[in-house]
């Protein structure tokens, strides 16, 4: 875990930070004293994040209302960070899903909102935060998930785009390490976030979802929480981790070793969930 007052003033960017796990990591570096840049698309719950994470310790939080669909917001998320703090030390790429759906019912439009956030929005983001990290020696997280090497018949273009950001990670770990930038991603299993519930689901079959959930986390069955992701985002992001790169760590509590899901066939339909 980071030393003491590692992270004390240092600026930390996380995208999506308006509810789930960029919520978490947000107020998990709020507690060490960071300089916090956070962004969603929820001007509400992201105000209120903000707020959470100065009561928490942050020694300063800037929050900015943006869609990662759009290039031109994508920038300003950058030149705000830039003009506030005049550095990055660690880059949080965590774009939530836009929308899931199987093979035969994902549509061109599910298709195209789900690359441009999922894989697209990170991509880009590295890449106008570089100059800023390279100064700082600092190092990037990118939010995948277990879905990029386990087949979900329910989010198909969801696991393909993960699967393309481990590449990205592995891909810029080599290329930026000219730079001594650390890249790396964290892989979290399923826990309860908000995107979990906009499935169309009854409350009955949800609580039945998770607990199956629960019985194949192999360490003493436990349920995950935001809280194990936000830890493991903060000991890769820390001088503990210094000589890991291009890692792409699965925080699932072991249910990955079991392979697929049964949840995954469970009857659920294309639906929209709200971008963080």
């Amino acid at each position: 875990m980071p030393k003491m007052n590692e992270f004390d003033s240092k600026v930390v960017l996380i995208t999506g930070a308006s509810s789930g796990i960029g919520a978490q990591v947000a107020k998990r570096f709020a507690k060490e004293g960071a300089r916090l840049s956070i962004c969603g698309r929820n001007e509400e719950r992201l105000t209120k994040v903000a707020q959470e994470c100065k009561n928490l310790g942050a020694k300063q939080v800037l929050h900015v209302v943006a869609d990662l669909q759009k290039k031109e917001d994508i920038e300003m998320i950058i030149e705000k960070t830039g003009t506030e703090y005049d550095a990055i030390d660690v880059l949080v790429n965590n774009a939530a899903i836009a929308k899931i759906g199987g093979v035969v019912d994902t549509t061109w439009e599910t298709f195209n909102n789900t690359v441009e956030v999922d894989i697209r929005a990170p991509v880009f983001v590295t890449q106008l935060a570089v100059p800023y990290l390279e100064k700082s020696k600092g190092n990037i997280i990118n939010i995948s998930s277990i879905a990029s090497d386990m087949p979900w018949t329910v989010a198909v273009v969801y696991g393909m785009c993960k699967a393309g950001l481990d590449h990205f990670t592995k891909t810029a770990a080599l290329e930026l390490s000219k730079k001594a930038i650390r890249v790396n991603s964290v892989s979290p299993g399923h826990c309860d976030t908000m995107i979990a519930r906009y499935v169309n689901l009854s409350e009955e079959v949800l609580t039945q979802f998770y607990e199956n959930i629960r019985l194949r986390n192999i360490l003493e069955q436990k349920h995950l929480t935001t809280d194990h992701i936000a830890d493991s985002v903060l000991f890769l992001a820390s001088d503990s981790a210094s000589m890991i790169t291009g890692a792409c760590l699965k925080v699932d509590g072991g249910s990955f070793l079991l392979g697929p899901t049964p949840p995954a066939d469970l009857p659920m339909q294309v639906v929209s969930a709200p971008q963080t």
